[in-house]
């Protein structure tokens, strides 16, 4: 059985609202309800709906989850095209609900979209879970990275060789930020655009390179 009752007031038309406060739910906890109402009549009448039922979800942000490492050009034919992120905390945030939108630079369009379906490997680092997906076809120039929650939830929108304006997809109407390094020239096979430093969210760290790739390492 249901064992909070919310008392709701009408607002205005059909919208409601209520004084009550809302007992916090954690994520992933699933939430059933029905709702009763009463009319204003002279004699009161009652009905109420079926139980329904929504489920609790946070969404991460920069210091739950993030881009760690970027390759995507080297001299000669391109090889072990890459993109690492970091997951903090993957009992909390399921790495499944993760995906990244690769984008054009030129119209702002996305071209493709990797899931987990994609990811190369998984390991852990301080305390840090790393994944790698396999980016192969990433595009060279000014191009952008989306890093998305349950399709829909930009968490960053990461650029290199420039900016530009996402014209589709999740990150659509958003302005890339531009990680201020790039693979231009191309570098030598074996090496990668990738965070440095010591911390626990994104803003702790900065992007260098092009230097020796570290897939699985913070």
């Amino acid at each position: 059985s249901l064992s909070s009752t919310i008392a709701m007031t009408m607002a205005q038309n059909d919208t409601f609202s209520t004084t009550t406060t809302i007992p916090a739910q954690v994520n992933g906890d699933t939430v059933y309800y029905l709702v009763v109402a009463t009319d204003l009549n002279g004699t009161p009448e009652t009905d109420s709906s079926a139980e329904q039922s929504y489920v609790v979800f946070d969404v991460p942000n920069e210091s739950d989850a993030w881009i760690n490492e970027i390759h995507y050009d080297n001299a000669g034919g391109d090889v072990d095209e890459q993109i690492e992120i970091v997951i903090t905390d993957t009992s909390y945030f399921e790495l499944s609900d993760f995906s990244l939108i690769l984008y054009n630079g030129s119209g702002g369009s996305f071209y493709d979209n990797l899931s987990v379906s994609d990811t190369l490997s998984s390991s852990s680092s301080l305390g840090f879970t790393l994944v790698s997906y396999d980016a192969t076809g990433i595009q060279n120039g000014d191009e952008g990275i989306a890093l998305v929650y349950l399709d829909t939830n930009v968490i960053q929108f990461l650029s290199y060789e420039g900016t530009f304006t996402a014209t589709d997809g999740a990150a659509v109407g958003l302005m890339s930020t531009d990680i201020g390094v790039a693979e231009e020239p191309a570098p030598a096979i074996g090496e990668s655009l990738q965070l440095e430093g010591a911390g626990t969210s994104y803003s702790d760290f900065s992007w260098a390179g092009p230097q020796a790739a570290s897939q699985g390492l913070v």
